[in-house]
């Protein structure tokens, strides 16, 4: 793998053609709606900010690929850590291992090599943001079969 370089490590761990779920979509239709209902920017935010939070989505994505929006407040949209404030169920869940969906980013980033002191704190806060959503949409999912 490539550490510290999330498009050439999404390169390697998306295949073609790329895998679908029960409706039809690809991680990258799916991830392009989450964009889009979240506010992310890749112009505005940066680069590193939108491969980040897209490798990241892709990874959590790619475990498990069930149907479930996220809701959000207009008034958390474009601020990533007010929008996972949101997000997140108190208390946290846990998934089989006993592990929570921010224990499960900080191995993704530990793995991957995305920090703030390489990538930026607004990086790793979009990232967050998409990991945990997918991981909490995985976890409900898996709950409820």
């Amino acid at each position: 793998m490539t550490y510290r370089n999330p498009g050439m490590l999404l390169a390697e761990i998306l295949p073609e053609p790329l895998p679908r779920n029960a409706d039809g979509g690809t991680p990258l239709d799916e991830f392009e709606g989450l964009r889009v209902r979240t506010g992310l920017d890749k112009e505005r935010d940066g680069k590193s900010a939108y491969d980040w939070s897209l490798l990241a989505f892709v990874t959590e994505w790619s475990v498990h690929n069930a149907d479930s929006p996220i809701r959000l407040t207009r008034s958390a949209l474009r601020q990533p850590d007010l929008m996972l404030a949101e997000l997140l169920p108190q208390p946290l869940p846990v998934n089989t291992l006993g592990h929570t969906p921010i224990d499960d980013f900080e191995h993704f980033c530990s793995y991957t090599g995305l920090s703030e002191s390489h990538s930026g704190r607004e990086a790793v806060a979009w990232a967050r943001l998409f990991f945990v959503s997918e991981w909490l949409r995985r976890h409900a999912s898996n709950r409820s079969n």
